[in-house]
């Protein structure tokens, strides 16, 4: 027996170290450099959902990730990486970070914790699409061969030059990448260094959850040297990387055809923990026509020429033969792909049953067929790590139409930059959206859903969200109804059941100093009070003129020519003085009789204004259903009742119009809610407009303004009326989403959100303290009536929690 026989027997065969396997040399400047000196650099892709696009919009994406792959340079390879990871604490950290407001009251602050708390315990997933660019050395050139070293000039200098040029080669691929990416409508964001190093690092050694900072990355030593720092041992059907089991599946045979549903399937059937990796080499034309020519002459050769029939050869003679006809015939480019997914389980069995999973999602890809790789795990577990995308032996040829098709550049909607609310998704991963984005023209929505979709309470839960995330948030609703009687008592606001009273009359006309500030009146402002006058002098269905619109606007400035403070009897003064020169006038200011003397005289002619300081404040009209006229008034007389809040600059507003549509259904009406959603927009305002039937909607004379300055729509579950969606610009596509969208009473409602040019399919499903805080549902009411009666000397927020530990 020979000693190095006896060593074995002793000790067992000697492993090389993980470092030995890895392509990582050194990193600097967001550029990972490979001991083979590939260069690497990563992108993030912020991904938009293909399968709630406009048809059009869809298939220009796919023609235009064609133009990306054929805009491609020969020998440079391109890995696509979708991480599915569990829970999102990022998510839940950067909304309690945007939340965390100092001067916030003991509700704002408990309806945020109770928020993450809840998020924190539930099943949670965030997908991460990463893409890894790859260049190489050309013609597998190096700055010093083995053979015939380069002694005329320093070594330094000869590997500084070629560093240089390599460096040169990768920023101009990257800027190829970049701006093709933009081209597709992509967002994508470059990963500095240390980043990179995260990425490779937290993926060699998943139980350090403390990185490696870059700082302490030695000059001296290679990079997979300081990387490789846990034990990795591989098995026959597994890798076990510390506590971590992985195990690959590779694509093994190609489906039928490509086409991007089949991958968003493949896709939506992948949960935690898993990578999948789609890697891309392009090849230069002629070479590979050659290597294809040679391949196919000896699987001919294989498959006829034996003594016994080579059926695999036979088959894959006829693969090449098919391809190379299709080269001949079109001008798409020619690439190299594989497709494989990495799955990671905290033991064998769970690893089992995820893998079984994984390989009936491939079979369900198109009859496509994958393969639990033994013996290949670890090259499989290796690919993840950027430039390392070539170890996957498992790889196709395939042309650019072909592989357009298989392309993961589809997925849910990440929301805002600020995640000021947090929704669900149906697949579990977390939406921010912020009301007040940036990236809106205007911040006006509409909430549509029949009665029993979940339209109130996810009214209120988005209203109860928007107060909690700042003081400076303030909220004025306009109902019919009491559903925002729970949200007011809560927050501690302002509920106002308006009645005909003098304790609900107040001045509609502002002072002079806040609508002519500086000597100039606001045009929109005395717009809208002569329209105000014209709605309490007009019979339903007539219509306001230029010429009358020109004189009130005349009457309400010589009304305020010597005078701070305007009441309507001031105004019907300066009418009955135009009367002379203006017949029209005196109609007006006849039918004012009945708004100053008569018996609506003590609403709204008189000084003085209701003081809403408060944050929330409800109008309950309902009270006025038996006086249609004055009801109509109200509802608009009360942007007079908030004017000071929409003039202050400072503070976010939303008007929200709960079923308001039966008040602005005749022209001087439409006018008057143009003149507000105008108005708001100016004084950084948002109007809600809240409706459970798109057909009562869309027949109001004001339903195209209002939509075609409405950016953000909440559509709840429909009992009818899909076919009207196309009016409130929802596509096909998104159409059928809604017609699929779920609820379940007390539990859940889908909830389908185009937010500007975005959309997505969200999950409203509260925590127990948000329930409570939004629920209309009368048996919850008999529920919380009877804990109040029960405990008398609680405080509101206490009542609250009460409940919510009881649901």
């Amino acid at each position: 027996m020979g000693l190095t026989t006896l060593r074995q027997a002793i000790h067992g065969p000697k492993v090389p170290p993980l470092a030995q396997f890895l392509n990582l040399w050194s990193l600097g400047d967001g550029v990972l450099v490979g001991v083979d000196l590939s260069m690497s650099s990563a992108y993030e892709l912020e991904l938009d959902s293909l399968r709630l696009a406009d048809p059009a919009r869809a298939d220009l994406f796919e023609t235009q990730a064609r133009a990306f792959l054929n805009a491609l340079p020969a020998d440079v390879t391109l890995q696509f990486v979708v991480q599915v990871r569990k829970g999102d604490p990022d998510a839940i950290r950067t909304f309690r970070r945007s939340n965390a407001h100092p001067d916030a009251d003991a509700l704002s602050r408990l309806v945020i914790e109770k928020k993450c708390e809840a998020l924190e315990r539930k099943f949670l997933q965030r997908r991460r699409c990463l893409l890894f660019v790859t260049s190489h050395p050309k013609d597998g050139l190096v700055p010093v061969s083995p053979i015939i070293p380069r002694f005329k000039r320093p070594m330094r200098q000869v590997t500084a030059e070629f560093d240089a040029l390599r460096r040169k080669e990768h920023a101009a691929l990257d800027q190829v990448v970049s701006e093709r990416l933009h081209n597709l409508g992509l967002k994508s964001r470059k990963l500095d260094s240390q980043e990179l190093l995260d990425l490779a690092y937290r993926h060699l050694n998943p139980a350090k959850a403390e990185g490696l900072p870059l700082s302490r990355v030695s000059p001296l030593r290679t990079l997979r040297e300081q990387a490789a720092a846990t034990p990795l041992r591989e098995e026959f059907d597994h890798v076990r990387v510390g506590d971590a089991y992985y195990r690959g599946v590779s694509l093994l045979r190609l489906p039928e055809t490509a086409h991007p549903g089949y991958a968003w399937r493949l896709l939506d059937s992948l949960w935690p923990d898993c990578d999948l990796n789609l890697t891309v080499h392009t090849l230069d034309a002629e070479k590979a026509v050659s290597s294809l020519k040679l391949k196919n002459n000896i699987t001919r050769t294989l498959a006829f020429s034996a003594m016994s029939k080579n059926y695999e050869a036979e088959r894959k003679h006829q693969e090449l033969d098919e391809l190379l006809t299709e080269i001949r015939a079109t001008a798409q480019r020619l690439f190299r792909f594989s497709l494989s997914v990495l799955v990671r389980a905290e033991d064998p069995e769970t690893l089992r049953d995820k893998t079984a999973a994984v390989l009936g999602s491939f079979h369900d890809f198109a009859s496509a067929e994958g393969l639990s790789d033994d013996m290949n795990h670890f090259r499989l577990f290796l690919g993840s790590v950027p430039g390392h995308a070539r170890l996957n032996n498992r790889q196709f040829y395939i042309q650019t139409d072909a592989l357009s098709g298989f392309l993961p550049l589809s997925g849910s909607w990440r929301g805002s930059r600020q995640k000021k609310m947090l929704f669900e998704t149906p697949l579990g991963e977390l939406v921010g959206l912020d009301p007040f984005d940036d990236d809106l023209p205007a911040k006006h929505g509409l909430i549509l859903g029949t009665t029993g979709s979940g339209k109130s309470f996810t009214t209120n839960y988005i209203l109860s969200a928007y107060l909690a995330e700042s003081p400076e948030n303030h909220v004025v609703v306009i109902d019919v109804g009491g559903s925002y009687r729970k949200l007011a008592r809560a927050f501690g606001g302002e509920y106002l059941e308006v009645e005909l009273s003098e304790k609900f009359g107040f001045n509609p006309f502002p002072p002079r100093s806040e609508i002519a500030p500086e000597g100039e009146f606001d045009g929109d402002a005395v717009a809208y009070l002569s329209l105000l006058i014209s709605r309490m002098c007009l019979r339903p269905g007539e219509g306001v003129t230029t010429t009358e619109k020109a004189f009130l606007e005349t009457a309400i400035k010589a009304a305020y020519a010597a005078k701070e403070e305007v009441t309507l009897s001031d105004v019907r003064r300066e009418l009955a003085r135009l009367s002379g020169e203006r017949p029209k006038a005196k109609a007006y200011a006849d039918a004012l009789e009945l708004w100053t003397s008569g018996m609506y005289g003590r609403l709204f002619d008189r000084k003085g204004r209701l003081d809403l300081k408060n944050r929330l404040v409800v109008f309950d009209l309902q009270n006025l259903e038996n006086h249609p006229d004055l009801q109509g008034v109200y509802f608009f007389v009360i942007r007079s009742v908030i004017w000071a809040k929409l003039q202050n600059r400072r503070l976010k507003k939303i008007i929200a119009i709960d079923e308001g549509w039966k008040f602005f259904n005749d022209d001087v009406g439409s006018e008057l809610i143009e003149n507000l959603y105008r108005t708001a927009r100016k004084f950084n305002g948002a109007i809600f407009s809240i409706s459970q039937s798109p057909k009562d909607f869309l027949d109001t004379k004001a339903a195209n303004a209002i939509i075609a300055n409405s950016y953000v729509k909440y559509v709840l579950k429909l009992a009818k009326g899909h076919e009207l969606l196309s009016q409130f610009d929802l596509n096909e596509n998104e159409v059928e989403a809604v017609k699929l969208l779920q609820s379940k009473p007390r539990v859940f409602s889908d909830l389908f959100v185009k937010f500007g040019g975005r959309a997505v399919v969200a999950r409203v499903e509260p925590c127990p303290l948000d329930y409570w805080i939004c629920t209309t549902d009368a048996k919850d009411h008999v529920t919380e009536e009877k804990v109040r009666a029960e405990n008398p000397g609680l405080t509101e927020t206490d009542i609250l929690l009460k409940l919510a530990e009881g649901k």
